[in-house]
């Protein structure tokens, strides 16, 4: 009885992580932002080789960065992002490297089935939806709060959310940590770094 219990336990949640199969974000997503998605490492490619290459080579954690996203890409499913994570911010842009050091963060399901993101710890907080958008690839729509703010949704998601607080991403799964690829464009970028 037991074991028949827990395959359809297994099987409930398998049926409840397809809700936002099949590229469903888009349905959520501005037409730009969605242009900005679909780029995204592009873009921070292009900054990093390009854009950064003259004044800033002299930073270790360019480098570093250079040789985390040249890594593959991972399977991952949602199963595998659910739960308690440590979080670093890197913001790259034409001033310099910023990190900063670990926060907490969590990936959790809602009662509609959804994957929520929330850092947790921290000044700036982002808070967003998951979707899967391939078997490596996951798109966030969020948004950003700072201090002791309410968490803000994306606006396409949430009528109570402002498109001046929204931010997008995508999240993939490296070798030892996820990373989350936030606003990129061809001059500035932020990553997050997951580890357990």
């Amino acid at each position: 009885m037991v074991e028949i219990k827990n395959i359809v336990c297994a099987c409930a949640l398998l049926i409840s992580f397809a809700v936002h199969a099949d590229n469903e974000w888009r349905s959520y997503a501005q037409e730009n932002d969605s242009v900005k998605i679909d780029n995204i490492f592009a873009n921070i490619d292009f900054a990093n080789t390009q854009k950064f290459s003259e004044f800033m080579q002299e930073y270790d954690e360019l480098a570093r960065i250079k040789t985390l996203l040249a890594q593959p890409n991972l399977p991952i499913n949602a199963e595998g992002l659910l739960g308690d994570w440590r979080c670093r911010s890197i913001q790259v842009d034409n001033s310099g490297i910023y990190s900063y050091r670990y926060f907490n963060c969590k990936i959790s399901q809602t009662e509609q089935n959804q994957l929520l993101f929330e850092k947790l710890s921290g000044s700036q907080k982002k808070t967003g939806y998951l979707f899967q958008d391939s078997s490596t690839d996951w798109v966030f729509l969020g948004g950003a709060s700072v201090n002791d703010e309410p968490q803000l949704h994306y606006s396409g998601i949430s009528s109570e959310s402002n498109r001046e607080y929204d931010v997008i991403g995508k999240l993939v799964q490296k070798k030892d940590k996820l990373v989350i690829a936030f606003d990129a464009d061809n001059s500035s970028y932020e990553l997050y770094e997951l580890i357990r």
